[in-house]
């Protein structure tokens, strides 16, 4: 028989390997390099340390909204814009409010800033970029329109002009001298003063009286 180690013969009442040393009928197992080194495990990630920190990041978010919530809430809901040194006002109308000051008015802007300086005994809001303006010496008045530099488009005692709060509104208005016709933001006349009286033109129309009797007109 043969060694099942080196493979060389033996005899059967041999109880080992004369040559290898081998125990009859068992294989030594082969020598192979054997190291105890442990198995390198996969990465893993931290899941545990990755919410942890997305949870203080969107706490300290909730913490500084909720931060500028309240002090935003905490603002007074207003501010004062004008100084308290006028005799009277009156609205603000296309930017710009009527301001009395002493006995004479101007206008101001929204900032406080004098726009139109005091010097009428009453102005009219602004409408379609224009304003009247009046003087009254105790006994007559003299009335115009001022643009909103301040400028004087109609000077004062030009016509005596049918005040209403649409003047200029469709971009004309009605004035009168002995008759009423209508001008422009020019202070052209567009209709002629050929009528008894004339009402707020409207849609392109505009009520006239001629002869004593009412019609209408239609403004280009």
């Amino acid at each position: 028989m043969f060694c099942t180690n080196c493979g060389n013969p033996v005899n059967e009442d041999k109880a080992f390997c004369i040559n290898c040393g081998n125990k009859i009928g068992t294989k030594e197992p082969s020598k192979q390099t054997q190291t105890n080194a442990p198995a390198k495990l996969p990465k893993t990630v931290n899941k545990a340390a990755i919410n942890g920190k997305s949870v203080v990041v969107a706490a300290s978010l909730v913490i500084v909204l909720a931060g500028v919530f309240f002090y935003w809430k905490s603002m007074p809901a207003y501010a004062e814009a004008v100084p308290y040194k006028y005799d009277d006002v009156d609205i603000f109308s296309e930017g710009l409010a009527a301001v009395k000051f002493g006995d004479k008015w101007g206008f101001i802007n929204k900032s406080g800033k004098e726009i139109v300086s005091f010097k009428y005994n009453f102005v009219y809001n602004f409408s379609g970029g224009m304003a009247m303006i009046e003087e009254y010496d105790g006994h007559d008045s003299a009335q115009g329109f001022i643009d909103k530099s301040g400028k004087e488009v109609v000077p004062l005692g030009t016509y005596h002009i049918i005040q209403n709060e649409r003047m200029f509104s469709a971009g004309i208005a009605a004035v009168c001298i002995s008759k009423c016709g209508f001008i422009n933001k020019l202070g052209k006349e567009i209709v002629p003063l050929n009528y008894d009286m004339v009402g707020i033109s409207s849609e392109g129309m505009a009520a006239v009286r001629f002869d004593g009797k009412w019609g209408f007109i239609r403004i280009k």
